[in-house]
């Protein structure tokens, strides 16, 4: 459903959305008379993805964890987008999730979710 760098995982996505934003230039503003006046730099399309990841290993999910945690400025992603699929350079803002259990020395962990930004407009 997703690829993060190329690579695909294989979990359940449970709930994936996405937030489109027209970002602006500073220069737009309101007129004396409240008339706006926009300088839209272009559509921007943020994700939110929240991941079913109890079939993976604690080492599996460790190693998915550490990719959206690590320190890295941008990824590369493939997200759903309509019908097809959109594929661009972006950067995750957070990451979430909660310790489930803890059986024969090893964490299981729950409820996984992160945000993407992409690093540019889709469209201009």
């Amino acid at each position: 459903m997703f690829k993060i760098d190329n690579t695909e995982f294989d979990v359940g996505v449970t709930a994936l959305s996405r937030k489109f934003s027209a970002q602006e230039r500073e220069t737009a503003r309101s007129t004396t008379t409240g008339t706006a006046i926009r300088s839209v730099i272009g559509s921007f399309y943020n994700y939110s993805v929240q991941l079913q990841t109890s079939a993976l290993h604690p080492e599996q999910y460790d190693a998915l964890y550490e990719i959206l945690t690590s320190p890295d400025e941008f990824h590369i992603f493939e997200m759903p987008y309509g019908q097809t699929t959109y594929t661009f350079i972006g950067y995750i803002t957070s990451v979430s999730d909660t310790l489930g259990f803890i059986r024969d020395g090893e964490n299981y962990w729950f409820d996984l979710s992160f945000e993407i930004v992409p690093q540019s407009a889709k469209r201009r």
